[in-house]
């Protein structure tokens, strides 16, 4: 009889198992599936995930000689519209904030290499321009929205200049990675641009150039300095940099190309606040100026158990305990 007993518990172990185990799953997928358009719900956890962007910079010229000079800052807004493999548009609910400066640059022929790094300027800073403390000495932060941001900062957007439209996003929305340099030897942003468009041109040449004229390439590999998300990023994604052959990095931004901004249909948009200096014209006056870019971001995200799973998996496991313990005893 026992013998019986013992090969009918055994029978149901399997079941109750599997019962036990489909719940968990079904924990964890929900988990990675919930919602369409955020950082935490377009990621897929594991992979390269590649998120496709497009955005608007405005040009500071901090050093008020006409010049693209060393010291010289770019301020804007990034759109994320898609994340690849899930192929989740983000509807217009994820924004980053960017800000960097030109630190040094290295002649290229026809060409330069332009390097890029955190902003020192006063009130250009990223840590100024998003007023949150979890940005300083970032180059890009990014921003999410359970509901699209009010404006479309790319398509249609109302301004009515740079500064105004990050206010939007930072008060809009979530903090959710603060990207940057940080202290790692491997970290690097570089612009590969015409010469034309170099430092010690006249900053002229952003108030001409169409949208239809790439006037350089860019691209880089930065870490993680500040992550709200429920994910962690390991240094993994492999960038190649002309200059200084591969880098691994945490975050990697490829693809990028510049284009002027006459034509957008929204040049009001590269302004600033009224006396911030932009480029000069010929006629000796300041004019708003900037330019139009878009580029692929790089990350392979790893999930990060949420507090719900991590108990469901531990009752799971008890459960299976107690299972077996009635499985032996019986």
């Amino acid at each position: 009889m026992s013998q019986v007993t013992k090969s009918t518990q055994g029978s149901r172990l399997p079941s109750q198992v599997r019962k036990i185990g489909a719940a968990i799953a079904l924990s964890f997928g929900l988990a990675a599936s919930a919602g369409a358009a955020t950082i935490n719900s377009g990621l897929t956890n594991g992979l390269l995930n590649t998120l496709e962007d497009q955005d608007r910079e405005a040009y500071i010229d901090a050093n008020l000689d006409g010049l693209i000079s060393i010291g010289d800052v770019f301020i804007g807004v990034v759109r994320i519209d898609n994340f690849l493999p899930s192929g989740a548009p983000s509807n217009n609910q994820v924004y980053g904030i960017i800000s960097n400066q030109i630190t040094s640059f290295t002649p290229n022929g026809g060409r330069q290499y332009v390097h890029l790094g955190e902003t020192t300027v006063a009130g250009y800073t990223m840590a100024d321009l998003t007023g949150n403390a979890n940005c300083v000495g970032a180059l890009v932060c990014v921003y999410d929205r359970a509901v699209p941001f009010s404006q479309n900062l790319i398509n249609a957007p109302t301004g009515p200049g740079m500064l105004d439209m990050i206010s939007m996003v930072t008060s809009e929305g979530t903090l959710r990675v603060a990207t940057g340099l940080g202290t790692a030897g491997d970290t690097y942003l570089t612009a590969d641009v015409v010469a034309a468009f170099g430092v010690g041109s006249s900053n002229a040449a952003f108030t001409l150039a169409p949208t239809s004229v790439q006037f350089g390439n860019f691209g880089g590999g930065l870490d993680v300095l500040y992550n709200n998300t429920n994910f962690v990023y390991t240094d993994s994604v492999l960038t190649l940099d002309t200059l200084t052959g591969f880098h691994t990095t945490q975050v990697g931004i490829s693809n990028g190309a510049f284009r002027g901004m006459v034509g957008d249909g929204n040049e009001a948009i590269f302004g600033n606040v009224a006396g911030a200096p932009q480029c000069t014209n010929v006629l000796g006056a300041h004019v708003t100026c900037g330019f139009v870019t878009d580029a692929d971001f790089f990350v392979r995200p790893q999930r990060v158990p949420e507090p719900g799973s991590l108990a469901l998996l531990g009752a799971g496991l008890v459960g299976l305990v107690g299972l077996r313990r009635r499985s032996t005893k019986a």
